[in-house]
């Protein structure tokens, strides 16, 4: 896999609003039009709702990434260990 710049710029910055949480996103590299992204949720107790699925990341970030980068066709999001 290779990285890339600006997938990466757009991971992050979907990511960041995340660490409040503790959460977190990765861009571990794409590969054929594939933007592989470790994910790990945070936790709110206040608002455990708040605190978006694996999927709903997934489709946030296939909406971020078709936006700025869209040469990117699909996200793969791999579970943080």
């Amino acid at each position: 896999m290779r990285k890339d710049p600006l997938v990466e710029l757009v991971v992050s910055e979907v990511g960041a609003p995340l660490a409040v949480d503790g959460g977190a996103t990765v861009l571990l590299g794409v590969e054929e039009g594939i933007a592989h992204v470790r994910y790990r949720p945070g936790h709110n107790e206040g608002c455990p709702e708040c605190i978006m699925s694996t999927e709903d990341m997934r489709e946030y970030l296939r909406e971020a990434l078709s936006a700025r980068a869209p040469y990117i066709q699909d996200v793969e999001i791999v579970a943080a260990p």
